[in-house]
């Protein structure tokens, strides 16, 4: 259960978050959350729920120009070239097998089992 403004009631709160701080930053904040009506927790874990999200969004999030973004796209689209490893990786199929890596599976990721 959670009260009006999101933080959760006595009952509902499952984890606890013990911190230090000066006394006269915590005289502060708590003058803050009494002329806001609040209580600490009140007060102070919406605003840090806030900016935790934010911190995450932006660490998880990449904004690109309109053209990075189109560049980035067709990269993705491009059909794989095959680099020295995967030209030596359907030689030694070859050797194997006594013929070529079939051409539909040219150039993409499978497991072969030998």
């Amino acid at each position: 259960m959670k009260a009006e403004n999101n933080v959760p009631t006595t009952a509902a709160a499952k984890g606890r978050l013990d911190v230090r701080i000066a006394a006269r930053d915590k005289s502060l904040i708590e003058k803050a959350a009494a002329i806001s009506g609040k209580s600490l927790s009140e007060f102070l874990i919406p605003m840090a729920v806030r900016r935790a999200k934010r911190i995450i969004q932006q660490s998880t999030t990449i904004t690109l120009s309109e053209r990075d973004f189109r560049l980035f796209l067709d990269t993705l689209d491009a059909e794989p070239k095959p680099n020295a490893a995967l030209r030596k990786a359907m030689a030694e199929y070859d050797r194997l097998y006594g013929q070529p890596v079939p051409e539909g599976r040219r150039g993409r990721s499978r497991r072969v089992a030998v």
